[in-house]
């Protein structure tokens, strides 16, 4: 299901997808800017075991790739060495 909402804080539309339909996508692409997320960054890739998942950890599409952009400001409190490229 994809459904539009206006949010009005921010005096847009936005489109929400559900669970189901961002699981039957071949590619799924997070990107991640700025040093406020890094907090959130943390609890969604180095999860706790037993703790209550984020939206986003519930994200993975079993014949699909997900792939996360993340800045060094977003990424700066992760432990352990990135992947990818230099």
């Amino acid at each position: 299901l994809a459904v539009a909402v206006f949010v009005e804080r921010l005096g847009a539309r936005r489109l929400t997808l559900t669970l189901p339909v961002l699981n039957e996508a071949a590619a799924i692409l997070f990107l991640v800017a700025g040093g406020d997320k890094a907090e959130t960054l943390r609890a969604v890739l180095e999860a706790v075991p037993d703790a209550e998942p984020l939206p986003a950890q519930l994200v993975g599409p079993p014949a699909g790739m997900v792939t996360w952009l993340v800045d060094a400001a977003a990424a700066s409190l992760l432990g352990g060495e990135a992947g990818g490229a230099p």
